[in-house]
C-alpha cells in the first residue's frame, strides 16, 4: 500500500509532461511591416480566442530574439529599427507552440498608401427633382460694350436632371450658350452664359429667362434680368458742348459780336456728331467756344441809327417834292 502511494505522484508528473497540450497557438501578423513603426501581433488559440501571457519572440535578420508577452487581448507589440526579415515565434505552457511567421520589414517610403474603404452606398427609396438659379438681377453697360453674364444652375435634389435649357425673351440680339446641357447629377452645378452684343440702342430692357429641365416631368422656373444700356460718355460730352456753343453764340450775337467763325465750327461739330465721330465733334465744339469767346464786336455806324433814318427820310422827301414841281412846270 505504501509503495502504491509513492508511485502515484510519479505517474501524475509523467502524465502532465508526456500528455498532449489542449490547443495550438496561432500567430496573426501582417505580411509586411515598416521601419520605426509599431507592429501589432495577436496570439490566438485554435478556437480563435486571444491568449494572454503568451511568450512572443521577435528575431530580426537572424539576430538575438526579443521577447514580448501578450496582454489580455492577446496582443504583443514590436517596433523594428531596420529593414530585413522578421521571424516571429510564440509559445505558452499548456499550448503547442505556434508555427513560425515571417514578416518583411521595409522603409517608410516603400510602404503603400493606406486604403480607406468607401462608405456604403444606399440607393434612395424615391427621387426628387429641383434646381436653383444664381444670376444677377440687373446689368448696366455702355452702348459700345459687349458683356457675358453667367447663369449658374445647381441640382438641389437627389434625382438626375436632363436636357436643361433657357428660353430668352426681351433681347433679340442676345444669345444663350450653350443651347442645352444634357445631364446634371445631384449636388452638381453647371453654367449658361447670356451674351450681350455691342451697339444696342440706349434704354432699359426687361429680359425674361425661362429655365427648364426634365426629371420625371418638365420643370420651369422664370427669372427676370433688367438690362440698362447707357450712352457713351463721349457722346454725352459732345451733346453738352454743342448745346453750350449754341447758347454762347446766341448771347454774343445779341451783344453785337461777330460770331461767324464760331458758327462755322459749330456746323462742323454738328456734322461730326451725326457721323458718330464724337471725339471730333468735341474738338470742333471746343474750338467754337474759343472762337465765340474772342469774337470781335461788329463795327458801329458813325451816326446814331435814328439820325441816319431821319436823314434818309428827309432826302427822299426832298427828291419827291422836286419831281412833283418839275412835272407841274412842264404842264403849266
Amino acid at each position: 500500500m505504501k509503495r502504491a502511494l509513492l508511485i502515484l505522484p510519479v505517474l501524475l508528473i509523467l502524465a502532465t509532461t508526456t500528455g498532449e497540450a489542449s490547443s495550438k497557438l496561432v500567430i496573426q501578423a501582417p505580411s509586411q511591416a515598416t521601419v520605426d513603426q509599431t507592429l501589432i501581433v495577436t496570439i490566438i488559440d485554435e478556437a480563435g480566442l486571444p491568449v494572454e501571457a503568451a511568450r512572443v519572440y521577435f528575431i530580426l535578420n537572424e539576430g538575438l530574439p526579443i521577447r514580448r508577452d501578450t496582454d489580455t487581448s492577446g496582443k504583443a507589440f514590436f517596433k523594428p529599427l531596420t529593414t530585413g526579415t522578421l521571424k516571429i515565434e510564440a509559445e505558452k505552457n499548456g499550448y503547442i507552440p505556434a508555427d513560425v511567421v515571417y514578416v518583411n520589414v521595409i522603409k517608410p517610403e516603400e510602404a503603400p498608401p493606406p486604403y480607406y474603404a468607401p462608405p456604403p452606398y444606399y440607393a434612395p427609396l424615391y427621387y426628387e427633382y429641383d434646381f436653383s438659379i444664381t444670376m444677377p438681377a440687373r446689368i448696366e453697360l455702355l452702348q459700345n460694350e459687349t458683356k457675358e453674364v453667367e447663369i449658374v444652375v445647381e441640382n438641389i435634389k437627389n434625382g438626375t436632371l436632363n436636357n436643361l435649357s433657357i428660353d430668352l425673351q426681351g433681347c433679340e440680339p442676345c444669345a444663350i450658350v450653350p443651347e442645352k446641357i444634357t445631364k446634371l447629377e445631384p449636388a452638381n452645378k453647371t453654367s449658361f452664359y447670356l451674351r450681350i452684343p455691342a451697339g444696342m440702342e440706349v434704354g432699359e430692357y426687361s429680359l425674361k429667362l425661362n429655365v427648364s429641365a426634365w426629371g420625371e416631368e418638365q420643370i420651369w422656373k422664370l427669372r427676370t434680368l433688367v438690362l440698362v444700356v447707357k450712352e457713351l460718355p463721349e457722346k454725352l460730352e459732345a451733346q453738352e458742348l454743342i448745346t453750350q456753343v449754341e447758347n454762347l453764340i446766341r448771347e454774343k450775337e445779341e451783344a453785337g459780336y461777330n460770331v461767324t467763325e464760331a458758327k462755322r465750327l459749330l456746323d462742323l461739330a454738328r456734322e461730326q456728331f451725326e457721323l458718330e465721330n464724337y471725339l471730333a465733334a468735341i474738338e470742333f465744339a471746343q474750338q467754337a467756344i474759343e472762337a465765340a469767346e474772342v469774337a470781335p464786336p461788329l463795327p458801329k455806324p458813325i451816326l446814331p441809327l435814328w439820325l441816319v433814318l431821319v436823314v434818309v427820310v428827309g432826302i427822299v422827301t426832298l427828291i419827291l417834292i422836286f419831281i412833283l414841281r418839275k412835272r407841274q412846270e412842264e404842264i403849266g
